[in-house]
């Protein structure tokens, strides 16, 4: 039986929080992307768990213009038709 928690000792293991990051280079990197996923990149960050919302977050808080990025892309590009050969 346990008696104490197990820690693990790992440093920064999601990319940081949001007091790390300069508002100026994400500012830069959200002007530079197409999506959440490359700022994120471009910020250093993981592209996984709370780093999409920190950043959104982050942006909003310095009103930064985030009009241009998409959440998940490959759902926003419309569908050509395909054209039925036995019609």
């Amino acid at each position: 039986m346990r008696t104490e928690a197990s820690v693990i000792d790992s440093p920064e293991p999601y990319g940081g929080g949001t007091s790390e990051i300069d508002v100026e280079e994400l500012r830069s990197a959200v002007a530079a992307s197409r999506s959440w996923a490359q700022v994120a990149e471009k910020m250093g960050r993981l592209r996984a768990g709370r780093n999409y919302e920190n950043l959104r977050r982050l942006a909003a808080t310095a009103e930064i213009d985030v009009s241009g990025l998409y959440g998940q892309t490959w759902g926003a590009a419309p569908i050509a038709a395909l054209a039925v050969p036995f019609s």
